[in-house]
């Protein structure tokens, strides 16, 4: 399935999100998104969003994964950020995608936005 990588997470008012930017929403993460790969201030991209939940691994999935799962989820994340606009993800990268990004410790309107962009139907 071909995902726009480069779409911006909006808020429930339709505005992007932005790295670095305080969220009144978000008490369990100090209320601001995370640095992210880029600027402070650069909208929240679902690139920028999707490598950095690849790449970030929690104490527990750190020791269940194998090496080959972790280079897996690094090589898909390099691959997502190297990506110009469009990506051809197949369904189990977007299963792996969406457990990874609904695993996170992002704000729940991040999360959802990212949902319906890596599955629009």
């Amino acid at each position: 399935m071909k995902i726009n990588m480069n779409q911006e997470i909006k808020s429930y008012t339709g505005e992007a999100f932005v790295t670095g930017q305080k969220l009144e929403i978000c008490p369990h993460c100090n209320g601001s998104l995370p640095q992210l790969d880029g600027n402070s201030g650069e909208p929240l991209t679902l690139k920028l969003l999707c490598a950095r939940t690849l790449a970030n691994l929690n104490e527990a999935d750190s020791k269940k994964l194998s090496g080959d799962d972790k280079a897996d989820r690094g090589l898909l994340a390099i691959r997502i950020f190297d990506t110009a606009d469009e990506i051809d993800l197949k369904i189990e990268d977007l299963v792996l995608l969406k457990q990874c990004v609904g695993s996170s410790t992002y704000n729940p309107v991040v999360i959802a936005r990212a949902f319906e962009m890596l599955d629009p139907s």
